[in-house]
């Protein structure tokens, strides 16, 4: 899941090269440029970690 994840973070990061953001590494841009993008791995690190806390 993480791994399908990091393709289309770079697949993103690609597409995003005039972005303001020339201090920030380039797999950041996207997250910057999109807040909604930082809530939703947000809700899916909470679920990995509410699925782990119930496992055990």
């Amino acid at each position: 899941m993480l791994g399908e994840f990091g393709v289309l973070l770079g697949q993103a990061s690609g597409g995003q090269s005039g972005s303001d953001f020339s201090g920030a590494p380039s797999w950041l841009h996207p997250f910057l440029n999109e807040p909604m993008a930082i809530m939703i791995v947000g809700g899916i690190l909470a679920l990995i970690l509410l699925r782990l806390m119930f496992k055990s």
